[in-house]
């Protein structure tokens, strides 16, 4: 689930999406949104201390869910009305899309899987994570 979020989409493929519609824009998007997933990362320890892993886990999906249809229908709005506002629009909910993920599903699966299953499954689980990582990424664009 936390790989197919789409977040392995939006890491690796953020800039190329801009590229198009600005290629200034697609130079820094990358990097504005990896810093804005790192500083929320850093918040996650508290968000996950104050909440548990359920709350977090919930609200991450259901909110990634919505912003990745907000994200889908602001650029087909773009494709049909070639305004170039909505895709800024779009740049600034992917922000929202990685700070989302960095304080929900993203840091949740790592202390949440050792709680769930026998130690002697925990490295299977953790290869499977890799692995539709690297199927995500592969699969990209």
């Amino acid at each position: 689930m936390q790989q197919f979020s789409g977040i392995k989409m939006v890491i690796t493929e953020v800039g190329v999406i801009f590229t198009n519609y600005n290629p200034i824009l697609s130079l820094y998007t990358p990097l504005i949104a990896n810093v804005c997933q790192l500083v929320a990362t850093c918040c996650a320890t508290c968000v996950l201390s104050r909440f548990g892993r359920r709350l977090p886990t919930i609200i991450g999906n259901a909110s990634l869910s919505a912003l990745n249809l907000i994200i889908a229908i602001l650029f087909l709005v773009n494709a049909v009305t070639q305004n170039v506002n909505v895709v800024y629009a779009a740049a600034a909910f992917i922000i929202l899309f990685m700070i989302g993920y960095a304080l929900s599903i993203g840091p949740v699966v790592w202390p949440y899987v050792p709680e769930l299953m026998p130690a002697k499954y925990v490295p299977f689980a953790s290869s499977m994570n890799w692995i539709a990582a690297a199927i995500c990424t592969i699969a990209t664009p």
